[in-house]
């Protein structure tokens, strides 16, 4: 990364704050209809709380929606980076299809 230009550069960020991204609306995907026996942590505290997560703010079918959309748009940026990218591209893949 550190030899890359400014847009190889940001193009990776953005790969990044995406990754992180997925992973929160899966993992409030979870705390919304998981079951703690499964997830292994305590679930359906963020509704309690009032957090204002995208399940919350959009319902569980959109935000189910928008993490597949947001997994297949990664999918695409990383895809170019060929066999080197297999591993980051089973980890969205993971993420997406956590059990819950």
């Amino acid at each position: 990364i550190k030899g890359g230009s400014l847009k190889e550069r940001k193009e990776l960020r953005e790969i990044g704050v995406n990754i992180g991204l997925l992973f929160q609306t899966v993992d409030d995907l979870i705390d919304y209809k998981g079951d703690s026996s499964i997830v292994g942590k305590p679930t359906k505290r963020d509704k309690k709380k009032g957090k204002a997560t995208l399940v919350n703010l959009l319902g569980y079918n959109d935000s189910i929606n928008i993490a597949q959309k947001l997994k297949n748009k990664l999918d695409n940026k990383i895809k170019k980076y060929g066999k080197k990218s297999s591993d980051l591209l089973d980890s969205l893949e993971f993420i997406l299809n956590r059990k819950f």
